[in-house]
């Protein structure tokens, strides 16, 4: 068999995986949470959802400045919080969109142990 007709057939072959792979339609929701105990804090949720909750307590928000972030949520009477000066925790702070979830837990100081986000177009989206 021919080179090229080796990189069509591998090229037909991912064309087909990708579009297997792809899927539209989900939908779910990510309600804030929040939890503290002896070890420290953790929060999660998306704004999206958070946002489109039917009660008026729970809330998610994050500030930034340029060497210092923090972010909190308030769920179910619980406030979960960190705040970091770590660079490289700031820039996944800086790099939520306003439909983004976001993961974060503190140590029993509020300091960050662990920020991550991931932006997934099947959350709720912010509405008025």
């Amino acid at each position: 068999m021919t080179k090229s007709k080796v990189m069509g057939l591998l090229m037909g072959g991912a064309i087909v995986l990708f579009t297997a792979a792809a899927s539209a339609g989900w939908k779910g929701n990510a309600w804030p949470n929040a939890s503290c105990n002896s070890a420290g804090c953790w929060g999660s949720g998306s704004f999206g959802t958070t946002r489109a909750t039917s009660n008026n307590s729970d809330e998610m928000l994050c500030y930034q400045s340029p060497t210092y972030a923090a972010c909190t949520v308030y769920a179910g009477g619980v406030t979960a919080s960190c705040g970091t000066t770590d660079p490289n925790m700031i820039a996944v702070i800086r790099s939520l969109n306003s439909d983004a979830y976001i993961y974060f837990a503190s140590d029993t100081t509020g300091k960050c142990t662990t920020i991550s986000t991931y932006n997934d177009s099947g959350y709720v989206p912010k509405t008025p």
